[in-house]
């Protein structure tokens, strides 16, 4: 662990009054809020829990510009794309696949990069991992038919998106 500069502080900190325009923190020391500038997901996902509060919005610029935020918790598997104020409330469709599942049907048609897949806590990428055409999601073979039955029937799906 690396040392910080900066003044240890122990309490919330606050302007002077309502009225004061400086600024009171940097913001990837705060306590949810905007986390500006974190390098890619997985620095993202390490965030501490203690800095993370539902609501959250972190940008994350690789491999792809991406605005990410916290909805329904404060785990990994809670992170959505954000897209602005629409991002507010986005749709959760939790999933128990079957055996050689692949093909996944929504319930509305989603927003165009709006969809985060998530298979067991890990975040599958589009156009690798699946694809989709309208409300139809379809994981590439690897996550399917060719996977063992113990992975398959143990694993856990959870797809969020904005519609």
């Amino acid at each position: 662990m690396s040392a910080l500069t900066g003044t240890v502080v122990i309490d919330k900190l606050v302007p002077t009054d309502s009225a004061d325009t400086y600024g009171t923190h940097e913001d990837k020391y705060g306590i949810g809020g905007l986390h500006a500038d974190v390098l890619d997901i997985a620095e993202r996902n390490a965030i501490p829990v203690e800095r993370r509060k539902e609501g959250m919005v972190v940008y994350v610029k690789q491999p792809t510009p991406t605005n990410y935020q916290l909805i329904g918790g404060i785990t990994n598997a809670d992170w959505t794309v954000f897209l602005g104020l629409a991002s507010i409330i986005p749709k959760k469709e939790p999933v128990t696949p079957t055996l050689g599942q692949t093909v996944y049907v929504l319930t509305e048609t989603p927003l165009a990069d709006s969809i985060s897949f998530l298979l067991n806590g890990v975040e599958l990428e589009e156009d690798y991992d699946y694809t989709v055409l309208g409300t139809t999601i379809t994981l590439s073979a690897e996550y399917g038919v060719s996977q063992p039955s113990e992975i398959q029937i143990s694993s856990r799906i959870v797809i969020k998106y904005l519609y």
